[in-house]
């Protein structure tokens, strides 16, 4: 990631930034959190600032993902698949991780802009019903953390980014060329792109690029 967390006016890379809180703290630890780190030094009297340096793209749903661009380059930053756990016998969004994942990797959310795809077009009620419950999980946890969000359409971004036929081979395609040198697949164990997460990074693209 490239420096972009000014520490009295002095640029450090996330990484540096946390090392610095744990020499400065008077409690000693060990910072592998980017917003722990970035509050310690405030309460240490440090003038931080963050640049706005990611823009979000987020493919809404249980089997969604999350990627982040560097706004200047659109180079990626970090990516995930989107958090889950059970519930009553039911997959849900795991809020919890989704939040450590958004301040251990990102820090200060208002400092990004976060693209979250909208629920429509779903193929059932149950279907729909579960968009709906994700997109306001996903939507509440950026909110509670600071972030703000735009939302987009799946036709409208499509429309913009990718040729006419089928969207996910056409996602997977789009983002194979943008990023070649990124492994799409979601694990080791998957032979084939995780499609979500070519979806995710297409909307970030989207967004970056307007």
């Amino acid at each position: 990631m490239n420096a972009a967390i000014m520490v009295d006016g002095v640029a450090y890379t996330p990484q540096q930034t946390m090392s610095l809180a744990s020499a400065v703290s008077p409690f000693r630890g060990t910072y592998r959190n980017l917003g722990d780190a970035v509050a310690m030094l405030r309460m240490m009297g440090q003038e931080v600032v963050c640049a706005t340096e990611c823009v979000v793209g987020i493919d809404n749903g249980l089997d969604g993902a999350i990627v982040a661009l560097a706004i200047s380059n659109g180079d990626i930053l970090h990516r995930t698949a989107m958090p889950t756990r059970k519930r009553d016998g039911k997959r849900e969004i795991d809020v919890i991780a989704l939040s450590e994942w958004f301040n251990e990797n990102l820090g200060d959310m208002s400092q990004h802009a976060f693209v979250l795809e909208k629920p429509v077009g779903s193929k059932s009620v149950n279907a729909a019903k579960s968009m709906h419950g994700s997109y306001h999980a996903i939507r509440a946890t950026i909110e509670v953390m600071g972030g703000k969000f735009e939302d987009v359409a799946a036709r409208t971004w499509q429309k913009a980014m990718l040729p006419k036929g089928d969207t996910k081979e056409f996602s997977i395609a789009v983002a194979q060329r943008r990023w070649p040198n990124e492994d799409w697949r979601k694990n080791d164990r998957c032979r084939t792109p995780h499609a979500d997460a070519c979806d995710a990074a297409n909307i970030a693209e989207y967004h970056r690029i307007q």
